[in-house]
């Protein structure tokens, strides 16, 4: 029993964001954030939109795409920590539309790599359960609400939007072939957002509440050591080398990381998609966009092999070998 990816879907936030107002709010030069980053724009939601709202729309284009029904889903998991409520779970305020439902629903949330690890928990269940054919995965982030706009270790990365991926089970020898996993909590606090005050009921300097925290040197020390580890050991499992993969979908952090770990691992740049340029960091949501736009591009088809990776605060690390 194989799984496959029917469909995506993709949803942004309708405000652009450029480099010059940020720069202007966070006091710096000119062209400062193209120089050190590459990002040129990143997405925020308006006053009508909302993390349900991303998602649902993310959700639906998938389903339309992969000719679906909601109510045919087994299993819809949410990767979300940057949502609008803590609970009920986005997942289940998803299924509203209907009245009864027999989907499993629930939330994870590990940061950046939310996304794969809810792929690899509706992928394990559709291969396990005989009544299970079909299920969704969705990431949705609307960061601009706890972005701090004149920080630009902050406001230079964050946007807002959702990606979907509807998965079936098939006869073919699709799904994954190898996976990794593991974590690395050396400066755990590089990356933090804080909802509630600290264990004496104040808030720092260093972490406000409601507010993400990024130190940018630590976040670039985790993902250059442990991404290419993350993606060694997947590969050392399923017997295969670098060569053997057709396309590489990382985490969309931002344009310099990509291109030096690229560089790094010696992977060709016409082997990974790159479009944290154009949209920003869209945290759990980078992947399943990225993987929507590789689609629309004819730059993956059925038989490939696909390498998903991504860094999340923690720091946790994933790699998914995946057979289209």
């Amino acid at each position: 029993m194989g799984v496959e990816i029917i469909g995506t879907g993709i949803d942004l936030g309708h405000v652009a964001i450029e480099n010059d107002l940020i720069e202007s709010l966070a006091g710096l030069e000119a062209g400062w954030i193209l120089e050190k980053t590459g990002i040129t724009r990143r997405f925020a939601v308006d006053e009508n939109q909302s993390a349900r709202l991303l998602a649902a729309n993310a959700l639906d284009e998938a389903l339309a795409q992969a000719k679906v029904e909601l109510s045919e889903l087994d299993q819809l998991v949410v990767a979300t920590y940057a949502h609008d409520k803590v609970f009920p779970s986005l997942a289940s305020r998803l299924l509203t539309p209907l009245s009864y439902s027999k989907t499993q629903a629930l939330d994870v949330q590990s940061n950046c790599t939310g996304f794969l690890n809810g792929i690899a928990v509706v992928h394990d269940r559709l291969t396990v359960d005989a009544h299970a054919s079909i299920g969704a995965v969705v990431a949705s982030e609307v960061n601009s609400r706890f972005v701090d706009k004149t920080d630009p270790n902050v406001a230079s990365f964050f946007s807002d939007g959702a990606g979907a991926a509807i998965l079936r089970t098939t006869e073919r020898d699709a799904g994954i072939i190898s996976r990794s996993f593991f974590g690395d909590t050396n400066n755990i606090e590089t990356v933090e957002l804080s909802r509630i005050p600290n264990e004496d009921g104040k808030t720092t300097e260093n972490s406000p509440t409601g507010t993400i925290r990024q130190a940018g040197m630590g976040t670039w020390k985790q993902a250059v050591t442990n991404l290419p580890k993350a993606i060694h050991s997947a590969l050392e499992k399923a017997n295969l080398g670098l060569q053997d993969v057709d396309y590489f979908v990382f985490h969309q952090a931002n344009v310099k990381l990509l291109e030096y770990l690229l560089a790094k691992m010696k992977i060709h740049p016409d082997r990974a998609i790159i479009n944290v340029n154009e949209i920003g960091n869209m945290g759990a949501a980078s992947i399943p966009i990225a993987l929507h736009q590789a689609r629309v591009d004819s730059k993956i088809s059925n038989g490939d092999l696909v390498m998903f990776a991504s860094v999340g605060a923690g720091f946790n690390f994933s790699a998914l070998l995946w057979r289209l």
